[in-house]
């Protein structure tokens, strides 16, 4: 099977399916986990009905996504920058392809809707850039910057030029610019992480 590890443990089965179509496990799930999946999903209520539907009672379901706006605590990120165009940019594509680019702030009201309790939320400052004067969050500025900058193209090039109809230099000149002010460290941003888990109720 394409994309899955040739050698695996004997408890550990991979399966390719479409996540947004009707789940038909023959068993239930003590735990599934979803992670990142910020801008790919068209139908979230249905896809957390299915994650109850095929979780355990007693059982737990974990996603993790982001709140994608950029922010800063000190005024240094402006509206016009060119960090701030480019988060506006990108979510105006994924709302035109009917998807959500923001997925973390919605977690706790999908898993209450859908009928989980216990709901723990979660919330972590993803800082963009070494500006932190905090050994750990420069730490996590340093190795988020580097993994920004390297997925710029993959996340922008078809988005911009497929669905907003933008030429292929416009994308380089502008993700050039957006480079540009990351690396200056003069603009003390972050975007937030969401971590957040239910449980479906026991049996009674």
């Amino acid at each position: 099977m394409g994309g899955t590890p040739a050698a695996q443990p004997p408890n550990v089965k991979f399966e390719v399916d479409d996540l947004e179509a009707q789940w038909n496990h023959t068993e239930p799930f003590d735990l599934i986990f979803c992670r990142y999946l910020d801008g790919a999903i068209s139908d979230w209520p249905a896809l957390v009905s299915n994650m109850f539907a095929s979780t355990k009672p007693g059982g737990w379901v974990e996603l993790q996504g982001y709140d994608a706006q950029f922010r800063s605590d000190d005024g240094t990120l402006k509206s016009d920058s060119y960090l701030n165009r480019y988060f506006t940019t990108i979510e105006k594509g994924i709302t035109k392809m009917g998807k959500v680019l923001s997925t973390g702030p919605l977690f706790e009201g999908l898993l209450k809707d859908k009928g989980f309790t216990n709901i723990h939320v979660h919330t972590y400052k993803l800082p963009i850039g070494t500006w932190p004067k905090d050994k750990k969050m420069k730490e996590a500025g340093t190795i988020n910057t580097l993994q920004y900058l390297d997925g710029m193209e993959a996340f922008s090039y078809r988005l911009l030029t497929s669905v907003l109809d933008w030429t292929l230099e416009e994308v380089q000149v502008f993700n050039a610019k957006v480079a540009e002010e990351i690396k200056s460290n003069k603009i003390h941003a972050y975007y937030t992480l969401y971590i957040v888990y239910g449980q479906k109720p026991k049996d009674d």
